[in-house]
């Protein structure tokens, strides 16, 4: 009974590693800016390491992984930009014909009469080094980046922002959410107007100490949390 177990636990073991799959791809730094194109990721995770390239790993499934050759993913180094996109073959969607699953999250379209549904498990890591520049956007996923940049914008639609910064960096920081909320346990100079400072619940701007670097984080329906590393 103990062997068909174990040996049930393998083909479950294999069984869904062959639903996920994996790019793996490392890239020599210059102090070239990094950009980061992922509209449809569940979460972008995203920090420094000591090495001088820029190092990223992409896991997916799509349809439980019947789907996952509709995922294009592309890092590309130039002399003054690195570039990771992460998208759907558009062509591929098109000329696939129907797709379906059971996600209450699914992606979901009309045509030709019919509701095609596709199931997107996305997550991308990122790794680079200490004070480059960043820019990074989503439009479904959840961010979350620790380390200190040289210059720093994220932006998502529908995900929240977590951003772990070093109390001791000086920063000039711009912060905005329409509809969520901003957290933070860092000590801000509000910036003023007619001597009065900024407050408000859906935008901060402000600096941390003497400033320097420069972090930009927005986020239309979700939340924002500048914390303290």
């Amino acid at each position: 009974m103990k062997t068909i177990l174990t040996a049930l636990f393998v083909m479950a073991c294999s069984f869904v590693q062959a639903q996920s799959e994996l790019f793996e791809k490392k890239v020599s730094f210059n102090n070239q800016r990094v950009d980061i194109d992922a509209e449809l990721v569940d979460k972008i995770t995203i920090s420094n390491w000591a090495e001088k390239q820029v190092g990223v790993v992409v896991k997916y499934s799509i349809n439980d992984g019947d789907l996952n050759d509709l995922l294009q993913v592309s890092l590309d180094e130039g002399s003054n930009r690195i570039r990771l996109k992460v998208e759907l073959d558009d062509k591929k969607l098109e000329d696939g014909g129907y797709y379906s699953c059971d996600d209450e999250k699914a992606m979901s379209w009309g045509r030709n009469g019919k509701q095609n549904r596709i199931c997107l498990d996305v997550v991308v890591e990122v790794k680079l080094p200490a004070d480059a520049e960043l820019d990074v956007e989503s439009v479904i996923g959840d961010l979350f980046i620790a380390g200190t940049y040289k210059e720093l914008y994220a932006k998502t639609v529908t995900g929240d922002i977590e951003l772990e910064w070093p109390e001791s960096q000086g920063a000039e920081v711009e912060i905005k959410t329409v509809n969520g909320g901003i957290y933070t346990n860092h000590n801000f100079q509000m910036k003023e107007d007619r001597g009065l400072p900024l407050i408000s619940s859906h935008e901060v701007k402000g600096n941390l100490g003497k400033g320097g670097k420069y972090v930009s984080l927005e986020t239309v329906t979700s939340d924002i949390y500048f914390k303290k590393n």
